[in-house]
């Protein structure tokens, strides 16, 4: 990718998640998720692996997602886009190169589903 214009690939709208934990009526701890930004993004499917977990196959899709530069992103948030749920286990800032880590894109490396 020569030029990367953000502003031509980025046509999915996500929301980034954060986690919140409360607690239900009687007393049980409950995690819930409320929405930190809603932003575009360029979205890029790097990875499927097939593993065998607990007597099951189990399918990962790993994606990396692209957004404007956003330093508040934290490793126990989530993506939601098209209603499926992203969890972040990678984030890196980059420069407009997308090599060099700079402020002005931030890549997410995301998996598709709930982290076991």
């Amino acid at each position: 990718m020569a030029c990367f214009c953000f502003h031509k690939l980025a046509t999915n709208i996500i929301i980034i998640e954060q986690p919140l934990n409360t607690v239900s009526d009687i007393g049980t701890p409950i995690k819930t998720w409320s929405s930190f930004s809603t932003t575009s993004a360029f979205i890029e499917p790097k990875q499927v692996k097939e593993i065998f977990e607990n007597g099951q196959l189990i399918t990962k899709n790993y994606f990396k997602i692209i957004i404007r530069y956003n330093s508040l992103i934290m490793p126990n948030m989530r993506v939601n886009s098209q209603n499926k749920n992203h969890n972040i286990i990678g984030i890196r800032h980059l420069y407009t190169d997308l090599k060099t880590l700079g402020k002005h894109y931030t890549e997410l490396t995301a998996v598709e589903g709930e982290i076991s």
